[in-house]
């Protein structure tokens, strides 16, 4: 009898045991892109085509008659090419219903909150994103993508007004922005996204959300240090020496050493790469 259990047991670990959690990837793209058509993607695409001007919503041009169906939609506070805090002083409930009666058209089924830059104080930031989510979470999922940080006090202001630990809390996801740790002329020459960065943050986002709730930011850019002007992986050419470039062998080294720490959800900010990203 018992055997046959070990045996049982034996079988079910062979079986088993080695299977790993499937990767989990989005590519998010850019409302500003003039793409013709829609974009090809082996993977969901997450659009970023909406933004809150206090509490009126607005589709941004290049979106029109694109991306219908997409179940991953993006929510930010850009206005004329710039952030904008207004929306903290709307209604949440009304801004709420605006962005449920448009994206509902349009087949969202995950919003994925994307307010960068806010004026307003961290506590008052928080209470109007739990009313604004609270009206949302009866007919979408909802994440929060956040400024990547590690446990050390960041130099960006406003990546100090988001807490890790309130947004596991309140959203359905958190969507780390890891890249952009080397951006010219404001620091010295370096990667866009060091692994060891990287590292650095999941570890810390770790502390306060489960594995499942995080979802990790990879680029498909980088930046040209002498005229600051963003280069997109598909246009880097190897042997021009760019360390700041993000390639798809970047990417697959950080999903292998991030999968390690059971992390199997990813976007890609791809910036006009949508297939091959990973």
């Amino acid at each position: 009898m018992i055997f046959g259990l070990l045996v049982v047991l034996i079988f079910l670990i062979t079986i088993f045991g080695d299977q790993k959690e499937e990767i989990d990837i989005v590519v998010a793209a850019n409302k500003w892109r003039e793409d013709k058509g829609d974009m090809v993607s082996e993977h969901p695409i997450a659009p970023f085509c909406w933004d809150l001007n206090g509490s009126q919503l607005l589709e941004h041009p290049n979106c029109n008659s694109r991306f219908n169906g997409s179940q991953f939609c993006g929510l930010q506070n850009e206005v004329n090419g710039a952030w904008n805090s207004s929306f903290v002083e709307s209604d949440p409930g009304r801004s709420a219903a605006n962005v449920k009666s448009a994206l509902s058209k349009r087949g969202c089924k995950h919003i994925i909150v994307d307010f960068e830059a806010v004026k307003s104080s961290k506590g008052e930031l928080e209470a109007w994103l739990v009313k604004f989510i609270a009206k949302l979470k009866p007919h979408f999922k909802v994440s929060f993508a956040a400024y990547a940080k590690d446990s050390k006090v960041v130099s960006n202001p406003p990546a100090n007004k988001q807490s890790y630990e309130f947004i596991c809390s309140h959203f359905d996801e958190i969507w780390i922005m890891s890249y952009d740790y080397s951006i010219p002329p404001w620091t010295a020459i370096g990667e866009l996204a060091p692994l060891s960065w990287v590292e650095k943050v999941v570890d810390h986002a770790l502390k306060t959300c489960r594995n499942d709730q995080i979802r990790v930011g990879l680029a498909a850019y980088g930046y040209d240090w002498k005229t600051g002007k963003i280069i997109e992986e598909k246009d880097h050419k190897p042997d021009a020496g760019n360390q700041s470039v993000e390639t798809i062998s970047k990417r697959r080294e950080k999903v292998k050493k991030l999968e390690r720490k059971g992390i199997t959800k990813f976007f890609i900010w791809s910036l006009g790469m949508y297939n091959q990203v990973i």
